[in-house]
């Protein structure tokens, strides 16, 4: 099961690559991947993400793992969070 996922992120990387790559060649403009991604499930897709995405919403997953949270800092890939969603669905803040 574990090597067909990989295999479906190395063909979707590979698509978007090429996608990319001809209509940087033909002058079109391109488009950013922005995923939903790390609000819940595996930490491997914030991995995956990282590899594709110019952004991601949400990310509070990126807690579980410091050196993938470090690797989105050190490439300024930006994440949008929501507070309220988050704090009604996953986090609880403290008051």
């Amino acid at each position: 099961m574990e090597i067909q996922i990989f295999v479906f992120y190395w063909r979707l990387l590979c698509f978007y690559l090429i996608i990319k790559i001809l209509t940087l060649l033909q002058g079109l403009n391109t488009f950013d991947f922005r995923p939903h991604s790390g609000e819940a499930g595996n930490v491997d897709h914030l991995a995956v993400s990282f590899l594709l995405a110019r952004g991601i919403n949400h990310g509070i997953n990126l807690a579980l793992a410091p050196p993938l949270e470090y690797l989105y800092y050190l490439a300024q890939i930006g994440i949008a969070v929501s507070p309220l969603s988050n704090n009604a669905l996953f986090l609880d803040y403290k008051r």
